[in-house]
């Protein structure tokens, strides 16, 4: 393409996933720049693919952002996996999940099961534990949010002590006040015997980032 040879391989967990039904990969190519992916966007000679089929990618004043979900989230929903969505505030732009916009930017979520919450014009996101995504997969609770210190915590058992709050990574993890100070804990957590998510995972951390 435009000269130069570009190469793209689909992760191999995804293609244990999808198996035959892996979407095609395409190529975009602008002003001597080339990308192989998915979703490929282009602006002003920066171009860029998502590496997965449920990534995304956006053009804003003249950059490119992508973002897939990470692989434990492929492991956990497979190929049901949500879309991602990408969401601008003036010249700022997040892609994830549950984009929520503030006065001081805006923010997205990594996981499907993640929040994002404003306070004060700032926003923060939250996602739960790798460890628990894999255990609970769709199942997992909705997280909780909290005030603490004039901005959000959110997660599972938060505690509040004065004006602070915290909250655990995890459904299974506690909170508690000790000397005016919260502190949570959360508990190991594995997925079922039958589960997929641990070898898929593995399998990712084989090939990198």
């Amino acid at each position: 393409m435009d000269g130069k040879a570009v190469c793209f391989d689909p992760p191999a967990y995804l293609v244990r996933i999808y198996g035959a039904s892996l979407p095609e990969p395409e190529c975009k190519g602008l002003e001597g720049q080339a990308a192989c992916g998915y979703h490929c966007a282009a602006d002003f000679g920066d171009v860029k693919c998502a590496r997965t089929p449920k990534g995304v990618c956006q053009a804003r004043s003249g950059k490119v952002t992508c973002f897939d979900p990470p692989p434990v989230v492929y492991a956990s929903w497979g190929s049901a996996t949500p879309a991602a969505e990408c969401r601008a505030y003036g010249q700022k732009l997040a892609c994830g999940y549950g984009c929520v916009s503030g006065t001081e930017g805006v923010a997205c979520a990594a996981t499907p099961a993640g929040v994002c919450r404003s306070e004060a014009g700032r926003v923060l996101c939250f996602d739960p534990a790798p460890s628990a995504i894999c255990a609970l997969g769709r199942s997992l609770p909705p997280q909780q949010c909290r005030s603490s210190d004039g901005q959000a915590v959110c997660g599972y058992a938060c505690t509040s002590a004065f004006s602070r709050a915290a909250c655990a990574r995890t459904p299974y993890g506690l909170c508690k006040v000790s000397d005016a100070q919260v502190t949570c804990f959360d508990p190991p957590l594995l997925p079922p015997a039958d589960s997929s998510c641990l070898s898929l995972l593995g399998l990712a951390a084989l090939e990198g980032p």
